[in-house]
């Protein structure tokens, strides 16, 4: 039994197409005649391959190029800032006053209709039109607005210095907390400069100027990348 089934299935495999396929001896599989074209599409994928990786290379230097530029131009800026905030605390009120400015270019009239009911302390002192003047009240919200302006800024760009190498949310407390040791020691800068006075309120507003510039930057940026 087991003889004829070995007989019959030897006998049906050599009837079948792959058999008689194999077996003939006319057809032969020359390899070597695909050699020319398996070694042509090698030769252009090595090359794709060394043009793919050297266009990579110099896409990232460039990029690494851009990166170190961008790091010692916000470098700059913020030494250039921390430089200007010393000087400008380093100067007098004399030196600093806007009061002969104002005197010769407000419309003292029209402010004192407008904003006689503005009426607060600031520290020790009584801010209001019929306390300081028309001059003195302007120069009050001038200079506070250069203070939360300029801690705004000093915090944006030690923010993105920060963020080189952070996360955002390490980069922001950091920023902020850098803006408030150097608006403390500013205060503390003004107390031996003359005609000056140091505040803690001047502090507090510049570190919400910090915590503003940070807050502003991160919802710009990522703002730009929900959009991009």
């Amino acid at each position: 039994m087991f003889v004829l089934l070995s007989h019959y299935s030897k006998k049906s495999f050599k009837k079948t197409k792959f058999f008689h396929f194999f077996s003939n001896t006319s057809r032969k599989i020359d390899i070597y005649s695909f050699f020319p074209f398996f070694s042509f599409h090698f030769i252009i994928a090595f090359y794709q391959r060394i043009f793919l990786s050297f266009y990579i290379h110099k896409l990232m230097e460039k990029l690494e190029r851009r990166n170190y530029v961008k790091k010692i131009i916000f470098f700059i800026l913020f030494i250039g800032l921390l430089s200007t905030i010393f000087y400008f605390s380093s100067q007098t009120y004399q030196q600093q006053s806007l009061i002969p400015l104002l005197d010769s270019i407000l419309p003292k009239d029209w402010i004192i209709q407008h904003f006689s009911f503005v009426h607060f302390h600031y520290g020790s002192s009584e801010i209001s039109i019929q306390s300081r003047g028309v001059s003195h009240f302007v120069e009050f919200f001038i200079r506070k607005a250069a203070h939360f302006c300029v801690y705004a800024t000093l915090a944006i760009i030690a923010f993105f210095i920060i963020r080189m190498w952070k996360s955002n949310v390490f980069s922001s407390i950091l920023s902020i907390t850098l803006c408030f040791l150097y608006a403390s020691s500013d205060e503390i800068h003004q107390h031996f400069t003359g005609g000056r006075t140091p505040m803690w309120q001047d502090v507090v507003l510049d570190t919400f100027g910090a915590c503003v510039g940070v807050m502003l930057t991160i919802f710009i940026t990522h703002f730009k990348r929900k959009k991009a």
